[in-house]
């Protein structure tokens, strides 16, 4: 597992994962971690390479913020947004 970072809290990035949100309802490219629940790296970074497939650059970006977070983080993200 990735090492929690020090800098980033939900706090700070939560109103990101919000509006990401409001356009994906079922979460898009991050559906397996914040849907489902899946919150191990491994699932992170399976939503990184949907990302990049899709061509969506917010989802990508909001992944590899997630890949950051400790899996309690992504879960606190994933009943906030």
């Amino acid at each position: 597992m990735t090492a929690p970072s020090a800098t980033l809290t939900v706090p700070e990035v939560i109103d990101r994962f919000s509006a990401y949100r409001l356009n994906h309802p079922a979460w898009g490219a991050l559906h397996i971690v914040l849907e489902d629940h899946n919150l191990e790296d491994s699932s992170v970074q399976f939503c990184i390479n949907c990302a990049i497939k899709e061509d969506d650059v917010e989802g990508e970006a909001l992944a590899r913020i997630l890949l950051q977070l400790s899996q309690s983080q992504r879960m606190k993200i994933a009943k906030r947004a």
